[in-house]
């Protein structure tokens, strides 16, 4: 028994497909400018002869739905599946169960990013249940990024994948540093919620590695589903909250948070921005290193000033590394607020 909805996508799905196969509607558009997406399954969007697939930069207000495959893929640097400019541009909603992907070709290339917002455009609610990648071969690759731009809302579903890749990702031999799954630095008039069911993650095939960093003031971070940031050398982090006079309200992790470096210096959850009120952990928050200290949990209570309010945990927090000693929870200069473990 088919719901409504289902085959109504069914009916359209299948519409679209007798459409393309007919030429009516082309299987590949290049750059959209200025207007807003609705890109069908089985239809590609790419960057023309540009870095962009989709632009948008005029002030204006859009929406996008892809179900399709938006791609900026080339030998060439800053590489965007998505941008959304500056000049106060508005996205006030975009979903994705399709494909979007920007990505240099060449190891002389870099900087690839899935979608980039930039100072002074907003995204509103941006729903992912498909795959955003960002991957720079020579350096930098960022699933999504938003600098000086704003996200209100981030939901990665069960099925979605947000990823930044590095080089040629894990064992890539490249030495690619920068990879980001989500990297959101909001100005400080803004808040973002983030709730992922899914999987964010930074792989490198050499450093510098978060499945999510924040800069920038966050309502809620849900978490169910896995946050990665794995690197085949050393600074990988799970997720790290930062931002200079910045606050996160909540942390619910009922998922998987980790940090893994093939050398040196893995933490889990890093924690910079001033306030944090509340991390309810119960399931798994981890680092592992081959050659170096690891931490779980890592709070910096001296030169930022950071603070949780309350820590309730019900799970794991570990760390752990083949030759150094470890932290499951490590506070740096000095800790304040309230701590409770439940369970060890």
């Amino acid at each position: 028994m088919f719901s409504k909805d289902s085959l109504k996508l069914k009916i359209q799905t299948a519409v679209t497909v007798a459409l393309i196969a007919s030429g009516i509607i082309p299987a590949v558009q290049a750059e959209v400018t200025d207007a807003s997406v609705n890109n069908a399954a089985g239809t590609t969007i790419d960057e023309g002869s540009g870095t962009v697939a989709v632009d948008l930069g005029n002030g204006g207000t859009f929406t996008i739905t892809n179900a399709g495959t938006i791609e900026a893929s080339a030998a060439k640097n800053n590489m965007y599946g998505i941008q959304v400019d500056s000049s106060n541009t508005t996205v006030s909603n975009l979903t994705n169960t399709g494909t979007i992907i920007g990505e240099t070709t060449t190891t002389s290339t870099y900087n690839g990013f899935g979608i980039k917002v930039h100072t002074n455009g907003s995204i509103g609610t941006l729903n992912n249940s498909g795959l955003i990648k960002g991957r720079g071969r020579r350096v930098s690759g960022y699933g999504i990024y938003a600098n000086g731009g704003s996200i209100s809302s981030l939901i990665n579903s069960s099925q979605g994948i947000i990823e930044g890749i590095a080089g040629d990702g894990l064992g890539g031999g490249q030495l690619a540093l920068n990879a980001y799954g989500a990297y959101i630095n909001g100005p400080s008039s803004s808040s973002t919620d983030i709730d992922n069911d899914g999987i964010i993650r930074g792989l490198s095939d050499n450093n510098n590695v978060y499945g999510l960093s924040t800069d920038s003031n966050i309502g809620t971070l849900d978490n169910s589903g896995t946050i990665l940031g794995q690197g085949d050398t050393s600074f990988v982090h799970g997720v790290s909250l930062g931002g200079s006079g910045n606050s996160t309200t909540t942390l619910n992790n009922s998922g998987t948070i980790s940090g893994v470096a093939g050398t040196n210096s893995a933490t889990g959850l890093r924690i910079t921005t001033p306030e944090v009120g509340t991390v309810n952990n119960s399931n798994t928050i981890n680092a592992t290193s081959a050659t170096s200290s690891s931490y779980g949990l890592e709070l910096y209570g001296g030169y930022y000033n950071s603070t949780i309010e309350i820590l309730n945990n019900t799970g794991t927090i570990s760390a752990s590394s083949g030759t150094t000693t470890s932290y499951g929870v490590y506070l740096q200069s000095g800790y304040h607020g309230l701590s409770q473990n439940t369970h060890h």
